[in-house]
């Protein structure tokens, strides 16, 4: 399995749509945008029923003659974003270590809700955690993928979504961007 199918193949298993390349093919020194052409519906219920899920992940090429599957290959970047019905951002995974907009360059976490924190005094104060950046280290595409089928109950589009996260986790292993 190559690079970006074994990344096609974990998106796969939750929505059908293709991740797409922008804006250009592979080439040396540009990077290369793959995302979907619109966040994909996520098959969920209760809480998570009508949400939906995006990603952009950034490829770079390191050598004269880069393809798909060659070793040269590298994320340079990634979001991996999980909406509510509305468009909400619940959860987003975030790294982007040439960011000039941001300040924070390691992998992160956003979480989109509010901690209600007791005082001394008894009265409530109020964290927001949106506002955060909660390390993570660097995370795989199928490891959000596996968190949301197993521990957020999404259904996956597929009977064979455990062998296909595995293979593409063992294709993504090893590389640079893949720790």
């Amino acid at each position: 399995m190559d690079f970006v199918r074994a990344l096609s193949v974990t998106v796969g298993c939750l929505t059908p749509a293709p991740l797409r390349s922008r804006p250009r093919p592979l080439e040396v020194g540009h990077p290369v945008a793959l995302e979907l052409d619109a966040p994909a519906p996520l098959k969920a219920e209760g809480a998570l029923r009508g949400s939906s899920f995006d990603i952009r992940v950034r490829l770079r090429a390191s050598n004269d003659a880069p393809t798909w599957d060659s070793p040269a290959v590298e994320i340079a970047s990634y979001v991996y974003r999980v909406n509510a019905r509305q468009g909400h951002e619940l959860l987003a995974f975030h790294w982007h270590p040439e960011s000039t907009s941001s300040p924070v360059h390691t992998p992160h976490l956003h979480v989109s809700s509010r901690l209600i924190v007791p005082t001394p005094r008894g009265d409530p104060d109020a964290l927001e955690l949106g506002k955060l950046h909660l390390p993570t280290g660097h995370v795989s595409l199928p490891a959000v993928v596996r968190m949301l089928i197993e521990e957020f109950a999404v259904r996956p589009l597929t009977p064979t979504w455990q062998a296909r996260l595995t293979e593409a986790e063992a294709t993504l292993r090893g590389r640079p961007d893949e720790r």
